[in-house]
């Protein structure tokens, strides 16, 4: 048994991780500010999934004999980091405690602030307050995929050896971030390798891939434990994303050309990973790449709207104007050799997990109707605010 904190435990990766961690009788402190639910409510979005008040939550789950706290908090406020260390004494703490948003990053000024400032300032009060009470903790602290430059050559697990002008280094891997929310990802990562090399403190930092699903176990036989799932434009991910249209009967939104290519891996998976990283600490600095597999977003698309008929749903794939900047078409490649030396495997194969997403998502079809208006991108990076035009219908 592990005592362990969970930066960020109302999220959608965060409530699966707790309720993991304390059935398998891990004693779990979370903090959240749920500011995820108001920024969602804010962007005229919703949880297609039904969620429960969290201290509801937490009282359900302590019935259950688990040994769980919840306590609010807001991570920007030093205080509660500290505190919460000082009175719990953790073994490992688990940051997901960020804005998870691209899109809300590109808002505008302020989105943009808040995020970097939400995210950045959340990592550095974790940072001095683990140097200046118990350097010993160990931080598995969540970015993304997203950080790195996507260019011709694969992506390295972090480190990457350079000759230049007959001269050889190791070096990071060039970091070409996609957005605000992804600038802050990096600044995480510069403030963490730092505190690892100078202070001598211990962390992983997961570079993850799309996360989507929406269980990991039995929780759909248990409503009242369900975690968040979005599927608009500006929180969901492509394939939750992707599913809840499919489930309506709305064309799937691909942008673009769809030809990107991104690693993708299950909630359960993502949740089992960070479990790994929990059991199998580390030392000074650890970069891991967490994906399950890699798929272009078009393949995707054709895979919804294949088992989607399955379910009787006559679904078309439309292409959209791609409200992002990015390539559509190139070389991707990701080295992933730390969980994989752990013993990380997939658990489910991508089509049995669509098929899990639409099964789940069929009861909340009337939910899922009154969010339509929010499933066409309408945040643009250049700037603009607009709804996102078809480039092309496709049957």
């Amino acid at each position: 048994m592990k005592r362990v904190i969970v930066l960020g435990s109302d999220g959608f990766i965060g409530w699966s991780l707790t309720k993991y961690l304390c059935e398998r009788g891990d004693s779990v402190l979370g903090i959240d500010n749920t500011i995820r639910r108001s920024l969602v409510l804010k962007t005229k979005g919703d949880s297609i999934l039904p969620i429960t008040n969290v201290y509801k939550r937490e009282k359900l789950l302590r019935d259950q004999g688990n040994d769980f706290t919840f306590q609010y908090g807001n991570l920007t406020k030093s205080c509660v980091i500290r505190n919460a260390i000082k009175t719990f004494e953790p073994e490992v703490i688990v940051h997901l405690g960020e804005i998870p948003s691209a899109p809300y990053s590109m808002m505008g000024v302020e989105e943009a602030g808040f995020v970097q400032t939400n995210n950045i300032l959340s990592t550095l009060n974790l940072l001095f307050a683990v140097k200046e009470i118990n350097s010993d903790i160990k931080i598995i602290k969540l970015g993304t995929m997203g950080q790195y430059q996507i260019g011709n050559i694969p992506i390295s697990e972090g480190w990457i050896d350079i000759e230049y002008k007959g001269r050889k280094e190791t070096v990071p891997f060039p970091k070409v971030p996609g957005s605000m929310y992804h600038i802050s990802k990096n600044q995480d990562t510069l403030n963490i390798e730092f505190a690892c090399r100078v202070w001598g403190l211990n962390c992983t930092d997961i570079n993850q891939g799309v996360v989507f699903g929406v269980h990991i176990d039995c929780e759909l036989t248990q409503p009242e434990f369900f975690t968040r799932l979005d599927a608009d434009s500006i929180w969901g991910t492509a394939i939750n994303r992707f599913c809840s249209q499919a489930v309506i009967e709305h064309p799937i939104t691909v942008y673009g050309s769809g030809g990107q290519k991104r690693g993708f891996l299950p909630l359960r998976d993502s949740v089992r990973c960070i479990t790994l990283l929990i059991d199998n600490p580390t030392n000074g600095y650890r970069i891991v790449n967490q994906l399950a597999d890699i798929y272009q977003v078009s393949q995707l698309a054709i895979v919804v709207k294949k088992i989607a008929g399955e379910f009787g749903l006559d679904v078309k794939i439309n292409n959209y104007e791609n409200p992002r900047f990015e390539s559509e078409d190139h070389f991707y490649e990701v080295e992933r050799n730390v969980l994989n030396n752990l013993g990380y495997k997939s658990s489910i194969g991508l089509e049995d997990e669509i098929r899990n997403v639409i099964c789940a998502l069929l009861p909340y079809k009337e939910r899922i109707k009154l969010l339509e208006h929010v499933l066409v991108p309408d945040i643009f990076w250049s700037g603009e605010n607009k709804k996102s035009n078809i480039l092309g219908e496709n049957s």
